[in-house]
């Protein structure tokens, strides 16, 4: 029986090399897409900034929680749960951008990408929505370009999910007795 992982792999990565444009849609999603679901927690930021400075904090804090945890997480699991790279050990993988052939298990952009999708997401919902649909998309193309197997973008959208969610009520359940902080409200439901 075929690993559900790899076939998946190859059905998605055998489009690549088909065509230049959606190569190249492809390749921006997985490489710099992640900036713009960064700058949007910025925005998110600084919009909430305007209407409340303390919640506007208190989302910053849990949004660089939820990162930094799902990041510590995702070197936890890599340094005892190593796969390879795609194209190190599965043939015939189209390779659209260069990478370092480290740890494939969980996917980096992705684990950033979950994190600040459910914060975002808890936060403000219509925002949180695209970025969590742009954090699906980022998944697709880091498969579509040859550097993540599926499992390892769906591990680290899991994983930066549940840091986001950890962190947001963590932080709310505190947030009462430490006078920094005050209540997180829900800015635009």
């Amino acid at each position: 029986m075929a690993n559900p992982n790899t076939s998946v792999f190859d059905a998605i990565n055998d489009l690549a090399g088909r065509s230049a444009v959606f190569d190249d849609v492809n390749k921006f999603l997985a490489k710099d897409m992640i900036y713009v679901v960064v700058a949007l927690g910025v925005a998110l930021l600084g919009w909430l900034l305007l209407r409340n400075v303390r919640n506007a904090f208190e989302v910053a804090v849990i949004m660089a929680a939820a990162v930094l945890l799902s990041l510590l997480i995702g070197r936890i699991v890599a340094h005892f749960w190593f796969e390879a790279r795609p194209w190190v050990d599965h043939a015939g993988t189209v390779k659209l951008i260069s990478h370092s052939a480290d740890a494939s298990f969980p996917s980096d952009h992705c684990l950033v990408a979950g994190a600040i999708g459910v914060v975002a997401l808890l936060a403000w919902r219509w925002l949180g929505i695209v970025v969590l649909v742009l954090a699906l998309l980022i998944a697709w193309s880091r498969v579509f370009v040859g550097v993540h197997y599926p499992g390892d973008v769906l591990a680290g959208l899991a994983i930066g999910a549940v840091c986001g969610l950890v962190c947001w009520f963590v932080v709310k359940r505190l947030s009462p007795h430490i006078p920094i902080l005050g209540g997180i409200g829900v800015a635009g439901r």
